[in-house]
């Protein structure tokens, strides 16, 4: 059994990222249903519930815990330290102290690193090298990881500042709650 903490709402949400792991699972020649089935859990964007979902799973006794996103990672860590979790969606996964090591995670916990933060830098050097008269930028971050969040626009900060660019940070809200700049 695999449990699966999503940040979505549900599966309709998460539908193309579902398929791609569940049409993975059947590359390798497992057969949902036969071969394994799927706990999926959804957050609906409230990350507190990771926490009590991830107990969930835990109590399921899953035999491998996916978890999505840092915060969920950061749940699944704290509910168990024997059943493996594997991370999806984090940025820097030794900051965020899930791991030791990028080359040793140890423990029973892995994943796949985005790297997002450490090419900030890079990407906005490339963005002003093609646009030269850039002159300002933002960036969108998610207000339902203020850790995340705040790591990103400071990355964005210094990157800015060391290409003499105006920035600004772009707090993504829900469709009720709109965005606000900052």
């Amino acid at each position: 059994m695999i449990g699966v903490l999503w940040h979505a709402s549900n599966e309709q949400e998460e539908a193309p990222y579902l398929g791609a792991f569940r049409q993975g699972l059947n590359d390798l020649g497992y057969v949902e249903s036969k071969n394994f089935v799927l706990e999926n859990r959804f957050a609906a964007e409230r990350y507190e519930r990771f926490k009590e979902l991830a107990a969930d799973l835990v109590r399921l006794n899953v035999d491998v815990l996916v978890a999505v996103t840092r915060p969920a990672a950061l749940a699944a860590q704290g509910a168990t330290t024997t059943i493996p979790v594997v991370f999806i969606l984090v940025p820097d996964p030794v900051a965020s102290k899930l791991v030791d090591s990028l080359a040793r995670p140890g423990r029973n916990i892995t994943g796949v690193s985005q790297i997002a933060l450490d090419l900030i830098s890079k990407r906005l050097q490339l963005l002003k090298e093609t646009v030269t008269d850039l002159s300002s930028v933002a960036v969108l971050v998610n207000p339902n990881d203020p850790d995340d969040a705040r790591r990103y626009s400071e990355e964005v900060r210094a990157a800015a500042a060391s290409l003499n660019v105006a920035k600004g940070v772009v707090r993504a809200g829900h469709a009720h709650t709109g965005a606000n700049l900052h």
